[in-house]
């Protein structure tokens, strides 16, 4: 593999945070152990409530620091919004999804498996943790790439 540590994937309504209208931490100590012990320094947020940079710009002011405090790491926040998913999955499968039908018709598992497929490569591992998936891993052997969805 490529990298020493997989690439984690964070969702956050229903994840970590109750709603992004209602930011109220939960399932702190879950995905803290789990970061723990797969040595993460990098959450990559892949998040369907990040819509656009003013979203954005709302993560990165007003809950970073709390998550960081919360979960008791110092961490580098990654954030994707659904634009960039969204241009990640055109340049994957060829097709341009507007951003509430990638939401509705392709979901969330489909959306991080494609996105990973478009952005990284040989020996890469992503990881996305959500409350919404079915836990799988998924190996593309032509890249020793492993895609995985934990469910939390």
């Amino acid at each position: 593999m490529n990298n020493m540590h997989p690439r984690v994937f964070l969702d956050l309504e229903q994840t970590i945070i109750d709603e992004w209208s209602n930011p109220v931490l939960i399932n702190v100590g879950k995905i803290s152990n789990f970061l723990r012990q797969n040595n993460v320094d990098e959450i990559e947020i892949f998040s369907f409530a990040i819509w656009d940079e003013k979203d954005e710009a709302n993560f990165c002011c007003e809950l970073e620091t709390r998550l960081m405090e919360a979960l008791g790491l110092q961490v580098r926040f990654i954030v994707h919004r659904v634009d960039q998913i969204s241009n990640a999955v055109f340049k994957n499968t060829g097709v341009l999804w507007e951003r509430q039908e990638l939401i509705t018709c392709l979901g969330k598992q489909e959306a991080f498996t494609q996105f990973c497929r478009a952005k990284f490569g040989k020996g890469d591992h992503c990881i996305l943790l959500d409350d919404m998936v079915m836990n799988s891993v998924t190996v593309d052997t032509d890249f020793n790439r492993i895609i995985q969805a934990v469910r939390i």
